[in-house]
């Protein structure tokens, strides 16, 4: 259980990483934090790709999911109609959804107790 005291300093890291003040973490936000923990804490490769890849599934860890785009849903559909499976015309676009102060807290709590165990040994 988090204290109210955490409660309040993980806010106040939470909101020191929301750049545009919307009360979550979208993708940009999320890879400025990582970039600014992995300073003090150095635990991701920085090359593009790999660092890409891990702020991605990091940031869906935490609850964050990216929104279907047309392509991606024509695509989808696109391989429904070759494998002769029926294609579901009525996918609906899904919604960004971002990191909530709760996903950041729970994900925050667990990455910082990893940090802490890696000094030590």
């Amino acid at each position: 259980l988090i204290s109210n005291e955490d409660r309040k300093r993980l806010r106040a890291l939470f909101i020191s990483f929301d750049a545009d003040r919307d009360g979550e973490l979208g993708i940009k936000d999320w890879a400025g934090m990582l970039q600014k923990l992995n300073g003090e804490y150095e635990f991701m490769e920085t090359s593009g790709a790999v660092m890409g890849e891990y702020v991605k599934a990091k940031w869906e860890e935490a609850g964050g999911r990216r929104a279907l785009g047309p392509a991606i849903r024509a695509q989808s559909n696109k391989f429904n109609d070759a494998s002769g499976t029926e294609s579901d015309d009525s996918i609906e676009e899904e919604e960004e959804v971002n990191v909530s102060f709760d996903g950041f807290c729970a994900w925050y709590t667990s990455f910082f107790a990893q940090c802490e165990q890696k000094k030590d040994d």
